[in-house]
């Protein structure tokens, strides 16, 4: 288990602020919020990469320059610098050299299937070659804590389906922690097994993919009996005098007769949820 307890993390202006967080062993965690959220300073420090106040540990140790925790650990993103001219190969040899658990036959592997050219230069490298790139550095680590930094960053929509299906044939070859920080929940929602919000420096929601999707449901009927719901409406759309309404299940006691429940996908349970705590701030 990581735990993250009043994280705070500033650099001319608060990043992160009493930040709370529990990433479960084991799973496929995805790390959500809008841009400038301060995902991948998240990312760093749950690396060991960055100076913090309050507590974060793993493995029983605070992770900030801990060898212990750091050998077990490894960040990947386009984010990550190295040298410009240092091509896969490169990279490859040095994660074998720094993580006893790397698996370099593997990383020559999956860049084979990604159609990488392990000896070119990465100043050489498209955008979405460099991110196919760090993503094979990542999987083929095998390491307890694997964080990707939007992984999928210029790579075409059928490596993508790729990438995830690796991830997943990864879970189970070599079962371990993933964090996977992304904008496109709709795509990683197959994979993840819980779902963590990074709003306004502060994680407001936290919980496992099937909990929120039994969160949010969407109601069908008449527009005129819309006050029956009480206020718990989190997005609306109206045709011809019946109105289709996502509403807060938690909110709610039970469902008002006209109305038909059906279940929503996890792209719009989060979403619905973002905007709950939007409107919630704002007020």
């Amino acid at each position: 288990m990581i735990r993250a307890q009043n994280l705070t993390v500033s650099y001319q202006q608060p990043v992160l602020t009493e930040l709370d967080l529990v990433l479960e062993e084991g799973l496929i965690h995805g790390l959500v919020g809008p841009n400038g959220s301060g995902k991948t300073t998240l990312m760093r420090v749950l690396a060991g990469q960055q100076k913090y106040q309050g507590s974060v540990r793993a493995f029983g140790n605070e992770v900030f320059d801990n060898e212990a925790t750091m050998s077990r650990t490894i960040l990947a993103g386009n984010d990550l610098t190295i040298m410009p001219r240092w091509s896969a190969k490169r990279l490859f040899g040095l994660g074998a050299q720094r993580w006893t658990s790397f698996d370099e036959a593997r990383a020559y592997e999956l860049a084979q299937i990604f159609d990488l050219d392990v000896k070119k230069p990465n100043q050489q490298l498209s955008l979405g070659q460099r991110s196919a790139m760090f993503v094979c550095f990542g999987l083929a680590s095998r390491c307890d804590v694997t964080l990707l930094d939007e992984p999928y960053l210029g790579i075409d929509a059928e490596r993508r389906e790729l990438l995830y299906r690796l991830i997943l044939e990864e879970q189970q070859l070599k079962p371990r922690t993933f964090l996977i920080s992304t904008h496109h929940i709709n795509e990683t929602a197959r994979v993840l097994d819980a779902v963590h919000l990074l709003y306004d420096g502060r994680i407001p929601l936290s919980a496992t993919s099937p909990e929120l999707q039994e969160r949010v449901v969407a109601l069908t009927g008449p527009t005129s009996k819309l006050e029956l719901l009480g206020g718990n409406i989190l997005g609306q759309e109206d045709a011809a005098g019946y109105s289709r309404v996502l509403v807060d299940a938690a909110k709610l006691d039970r469902i008002p007769s006209g109305f038909r429940s059906e279940n929503v996908d996890l792209e719009t349970a989060v979403l619905a949820l973002s905007r709950q705590l939007e409107r919630a701030e704002a007020s």
